[in-house]
């Protein structure tokens, strides 16, 4: 379920920018329908926003529940810990064989993490064992890296509210959502979403130019 969330929420993504690019092509065709007032023409287009408002809300709402599944299916992985895996006891006893203040082996360090990735109880263990032995700095960040926390998932949640209000980029949320997956374990390849309208939004926003 974890894989089928996070693609879902480049569904949603995709859809929102469907929907904000017919919502811009209804406004221009209201532009031209100068068979009506300027007075009609500001109240079609109000009722154009308003179902465009009442569509994004529905879709931060999907989103919203793709972040807590993730959060709760990620919460019930911590709670299935093995503390005697076979793995997690050579990981320790690798740590403990090093000389205090050592330096291990990058790149076993990297495997050791790549396997532990968003197992925070086993990642955990690992990093206190480096702390204790005052192992480099280099090997307890590579370990670190790999730790899952619900804040990064619920900051997805936030890009996506901003992506909806044009203040950010759409492909730095698809990058944002792929290294989220990352942390739980699993393995995305960024889909490539084009947002001319929204990148075009955001910089005339900046600029201080209406939308």
């Amino acid at each position: 379920m974890l894989k089928t969330n996070f693609n879902d929420m480049f569904s949603i993504i995709k859809k929102h920018i469907s929907e904000k690019e017919a919502y811009s092509k209804k406004l221009e065709s209201i532009d031209k329908m100068y068979e009506y007032s300027e007075k009609r023409k500001g109240e079609l287009k109000a009722d154009q926003k308003d179902l465009f408002t009442a569509s994004s809300d529905k879709l931060i709402s999907e989103f919203s529940t793709r972040v807590e599944q993730i959060k709760k299916e990620m919460k019930d992985k911590q709670a299935d810990f093995d503390l005697g895996s076979s793995a997690l006891c050579n990981a320790i006893a690798y740590l403990n064989a090093m000389p205090d203040e050592g330096y291990p082996d990058a790149e076993t360090i990297r495997l050791i993490a790549a396997h532990f990735i968003s197992d925070n109880n086993s990642l955990g263990i690992l990093i206190s064992i480096a702390n204790n032995k005052r192992l480099n700095k280099s090997c307890i960040d590579i370990l670190q890296k790999n730790i899952y926390s619900e804040y990064k998932i619920d900051d997805l949640l936030e890009g996506f509210v901003k992506v909806v209000n044009d203040t950010k980029m759409v492909q730095y949320l698809v990058n944002d959502v792929v290294a989220a997956a990352h942390l739980c374990g699993i393995e995305l390849t960024a889909p490539e979403i084009i947002d001319d309208l929204g990148s075009t939004n955001i910089a005339r926003k900046a600029m201080g130019l209406p939308i």
